[in-house]
């Protein structure tokens, strides 16, 4: 085998190494998320309301942050921030939207 077709399996170990661990804890993340949405909003405590809030401020920050250090095909700093603002702000509120779905499922159900 030749060392040129070693590398793309070699960088796809990497990648699996590098994401998975990540996608978990974002699962992680989402799962106190959801608990904190049902606590504050269903239970009606301010202090649970807080802290969701400020979670999922936190969370999307660090999306955005992620993606601005894990973007490396732009090469001009401010596009690639510009563009990490966008994917980040996207995740954040597509993770809002699915947070409010799988809530309000779980609590109309018997």
């Amino acid at each position: 085998m030749s060392k040129k077709s070693k590398n793309p399996l070699k960088k796809y170990d990497k990648a699996i190494l590098k994401y998975v661990p990540k996608f978990f804890e974002i699962l992680g993340w989402l799962t106190i998320l959801g608990v904190l949405r049902y606590i504050s909003f269903e239970k009606k405590i301010i202090t649970a309301i807080i802290i969701y809030v400020i979670g999922l401020l936190s969370f999307g920050l660090y999306t955005q942050v992620f993606v601005f250090y894990e973007i490396k095909y732009s090469k001009l700093s401010r596009r690639k921030k510009e563009l990490s603002y966008l994917i980040g702000g996207v995740l954040g509120l597509s993770i809002f939207w699915l947070l409010e779905s799988i809530m309000t499922h779980l609590i109309s159900s018997p």
